[in-house]
């Protein structure tokens, strides 16, 4: 993938320093998720069993290789989780911080996508719909941006078809 050993080793050198930064910011998806998901009963279940998080773990290690411009690994480790979960992050996608996936089942997040901080992006599904975030619903491919902390009113909820009201 590089063209020699000292290049693949100093960027290898790269990566591990990074990890700190992307464990904290993993850390920081998974508490948000934890928060903004009722389902959501304890971390240990958000890291093992949630595929938003599996997506969003993933494309933060295929993120870093990217701006470090190793070539092709990203592509591959965000296919990989795309195979997994439906859920297709491109490996160049600005995500910010306390991200969550709810419901993520045909999400596509594109390579020019940037994400702010405190954001739960969700597909046609929604519940008890209050939350400190602001709510991103996917629909027929259509974003709605609903900003918090709100509690959404159940007319809107029920105005945005395809979305279960609680």
């Amino acid at each position: 993938l590089l063209p020699d050993k000292a290049e693949s080793q100093k960027q290898a050198a790269i990566f591990f320093e990074k990890l700190p930064f992307i464990y904290k910011r993993l850390l920081a998806d998974a508490n948000a998720l934890l928060q903004a998901d009722p389902a959501a009963h304890d971390l240990a279940e958000v890291l093992i069993a949630y595929p938003g998080f599996f997506a969003i773990a993933v494309h933060r290690f295929a993120h870093q290789l990217h701006l470090q411009g190793i070539p092709l690994l990203p592509r591959v480790l965000s296919e990989y989780a795309h195979s997994k979960t439906g859920i297709d992050i491109h490996y160049a996608a600005v995500i910010g911080d306390a991200f969550v996936i709810d419901h993520g089942t045909g999400i596509v997040i594109g390579e020019t996508a940037v994400i702010g901080n405190n954001v739960v992006y969700c597909n046609e599904a929604l519940e008890r719909a209050q939350s400190n975030f602001r709510i991103v619903i996917y629909q027929y491919g259509i974003n709605y941006l609903i900003e918090g902390p709100t509690s959404i009113p159940i007319e809107l909820m029920a105005f945005l078809y395809g979305v279960r009201c609680y």
